[in-house]
């Protein structure tokens, strides 16, 4: 009997850790579910016995419980109580009980004003007394729980909290925007970004692991927070498909800090992805065999030297547009993915019969070939490409180089070929002979 490989055993090793994995965060998500099912029982239970009880209570008008009493005794909806000394018009209660509904919101907003002010005088003399600053973070993004149907209100209390973070700011005090970060609830993304761009402006060091320093947000608490405020549960945000360009750009900041500490945090836990980091377009790592690198146009040799020494298994590149890839970048895709089947070079107008040569000589299992609109492309690329016997798709549109010798070189080397693409190629001519030699058209 034969000994299975050692690339089995990985493959093996890995399924089991992700299934294992799996189970682990499926049995916390459980226990999260009974845990939140008990919580909303007993508090049930609690409004039933209040309500049972509320009849046989006294009533007391304006009644406050003191610290010790019971804080249960009174039990209802607050009501507005005036006293007149005389009898007054219907007009006159009413319009009172609209100044008074009105005038709380006003004195809400003056005895925020004043706390406000005070806060910040108070800061310069403990600006990093945690406790004061996790009490104040909690209570200015409190407010952020409530109304959040009402847009007014919420837009309010938005500005309340960013008022917050520019005093902060100002204070240079990163740590406070940092309480500020922890209890923003998942609603306000904004928010959100705004506070970890603070927290890196302030201190760029603040990431920095520091096991003695447990006040701080740590990387693996950070590491769970976009999910929670881009990718939330959502439908149309369970990709970042919907996300804001803001947004992405965030995530894989995040990402990339966490990964340069814990390798293994993201994906199946086993994979090392710490060579995200060296990458100079943050996107181009998003699939892990398949690259479709056609919407980052600034990719560079140095972003394939990076993805081709990790994954070398690569099985397709999409390169179309990419202008600052030359040979250099497309002979690391020869030399280290040597199982490539799809590449599409369209658009790279410095791409010469080197790269081909190359691809020709160590991907034998090439089934399609995309070089349109390369110009500096000859008959020699063609011609090694005879040693590509698996080729399927072959597109050469606005190769302006080429000349009959490559349609019949076509003709004769490729008869598996069932696509072939010629379009603008203005020295092709003998399409008769090729006709004869070949089927693939």
């Amino acid at each position: 009997m034969k000994k299975p490989p050692k690339p089995d055993y990985e493959i093996l090793a890995k399924q089991q850790h992700t299934a294992a994995l799996y189970q682990t965060k499926v049995d916390e998500v459980v226990e999260a579910f009974k845990k939140l099912r008990l919580n909303l029982n007993n508090k049930i239970e609690q409004e039933l016995e209040d309500e049972k009880f509320k009849e046989s209570r006294p009533c007391r008008i304006g009644c406050v419980a003191n610290s010790s009493s019971n804080s249960k005794y009174y039990v209802g909806a607050l009501a507005h109580v005036a006293y007149y000394t005389r009898a007054v018009d219907r007009d006159v209660v009413f319009r009172h009980y609209l100044l008074g509904t009105r005038d709380r919101a006003h004195t809400a907003d003056r005895l925020f004003e004043l706390s406000a002010t005070r806060f910040t005088r108070a800061l310069a003399y403990s600006p990093e007394d945690n406790t004061m600053l996790a009490s104040y973070a909690t209570n200015i993004c409190s407010a952020l729980k409530y109304d959040l149907d009402h847009r007014t209100s919420q837009e309010m209390y938005k500005l309340k909290v960013c008022r917050a973070l520019s005093v902060f700011r100002t204070r240079e005090n990163a740590l406070g925007c940092a309480e500020i970060l922890r209890n923003i609830p998942r609603d306000v993304s904004d928010l959100f970004r705004e506070a970890y761009c603070c927290v890196n402006g302030l201190d760029p060091t603040y990431w920095t692991l520091d096991p003695g320093d447990t006040s701080k947000i740590t990387l693996l608490q950070l590491s769970t927070m976009p999910l929670d405020f881009f990718l939330s549960g959502n439908s149309k945000q369970s990709s970042l498909k919907g996300l804001l360009i803001d947004e992405i750009k965030i995530f894989a900041d995040i990402i990339r800090r966490v990964v340069a500490v814990y390798p293994t945090h993201y994906g199946d836990g086993l994979t090392d992805l710490k060579w995200l980091i060296d990458l100079e377009t943050p996107i181009a790592g998003e699939d892990g065999r398949r690259f479709d690198l056609s919407c980052v146009p600034d990719i560079t040799h140095h972003d394939l030297n990076i993805i081709t020494s990790s994954i070398r298994s690569a099985l397709a590149f999409n390169l179309a547009g990419c202008m600052k890839v030359i040979d250099k970048g497309v002979c690391l895709i020869a030399v280290r993915c040597t199982g490539i089947e799809d590449l599409n070079f369209s658009g790279l107008a410095h791409l010469t019969d080197a790269s081909i040569i190359a691809l020709a000589k160590t991907c034998r299992n090439l089934k399609s070939l995309i070089i349109n609109q390369c110009g500096l492309i000859t008959d020699t690329s063609i011609e090694v490409l005879e040693q590509c016997m698996n080729l399927r798709e072959l597109s050469l549109n606005e190769c302006g180089k080429l000349t009959d010798d490559s349609l019949l070189v076509i003709a004769r080397a490729h008869p598996r070929l069932t696509r072939l693409e010629v379009s603008f190629c203005i020295q092709f001519g003998d399409f008769e002979t090729f006709a004869k030699l070949s089927n693939a058209v």
